[in-house]
């Protein structure tokens, strides 16, 4: 129980034996100027919250303006893609589909049928599709090709091959985009 008696003895004087140093004499002076240290900048919580609500407000405008951008809608690509494809397939009826449904469809379906009725064959190579512009409402799209064809007058055939740049220009109907405009390839032979 010697530990016991210690620790009792300790607790009592409050005082915690150390081994005592030695002095090592008094503190000099500092030469002048080395207490002239800047002063601490005070920041208060006011400035750190107003650069806190800065910062948020700009998150959140540039996450709305992301979240607000267009999408990439290539929808107008595809229709100028189905239209040239309808063309290959010598399809009036999927030509027209894509046309947009007003008076330009029936001012358009004798033309398609009269071009299709001479061209036996045609075919496009090397088809690229570049949408120009898209406002959401109205859209354009460049579609560039080389096409070969073949075509019978009745009296006269003629076969080659043509570059195709068109330009189309669509509209949104209801959610869904047409053909505002109907351009067809030439030939190169004179005729259709």
């Amino acid at each position: 129980m010697p530990f016991l008696s210690w620790a009792t003895a300790l607790l009592r004087t409050k005082e915690i034996p150390m081994a005592q140093k030695p002095d090592t004499g008094p503190l000099l002076d500092l030469p002048p100027g080395m207490l002239d240290l800047p002063a601490r900048r005070h920041v208060s919580i006011r400035s750190v919250l107003l650069v806190g609500v800065g910062i948020a407000c700009f998150i959140t405008l540039a996450l709305f303006a992301w979240l607000q951008r267009p999408a990439a809608d290539t929808r107008p690509v595809e229709v100028v893609r189905g239209f040239a494809a309808a063309i290959e397939a010598r399809d009036v009826s999927r030509m027209l589909a894509y046309v947009e449904p007003t008076d330009l469809k029936r001012q358009v379906s004798p033309e398609l049928r009269a071009y299709l009725d001479y061209l036996e064959e045609v075919r496009f190579s090397n088809a690229q599709y570049q949408l120009l512009s898209n406002d959401g409402q109205r859209a354009e799209v460049r579609w560039t090709a080389a096409m070969t064809y073949r075509i019978n007058y009745g009296d006269e055939q003629h076969s080659g091959s043509h570059p195709v740049d068109t330009t189309f220009v669509l509209t949104n109907i209801e959610g869904a985009w047409y053909l505002a405009s109907v351009a067809l390839p030439e030939t190169g032979a004179g005729r259709p």
